[in-house]
């Protein structure tokens, strides 16, 4: 199968890619396996941790009280 994102073909795929982000709010929707190669969602989950982890990004997460990967809401800090 064809990664979405490099265009390269039978690359390795054993992850789940999420449709929006996990660092910012809790998500079941993802993408059928193999169609983001492994390469390719471990730099999405290094680009959705930098994002989550902005000052502003990270002030509306908290103010809007989203919950985190595990459903819960997060520490204020």
């Amino acid at each position: 199968m064809r990664c979405i994102y490099c265009l390269g073909l039978d690359r390795p795929s054993k992850g789940v890619a999420h449709v929006f982000p996990e660092a910012l709010r809790q998500s079941v929707d993802t993408l059928p396996r193999g169609v983001v190669c492994d390469a390719c969602n471990n730099y999405l989950k290094a680009l959705d941790s930098a994002v989550a982890y902005h000052p502003l990004v990270s002030l509306a997460v908290q103010f809007l009280g989203l919950p985190g990967k595990r459903g819960t809401s997060r520490e204020k800090l």
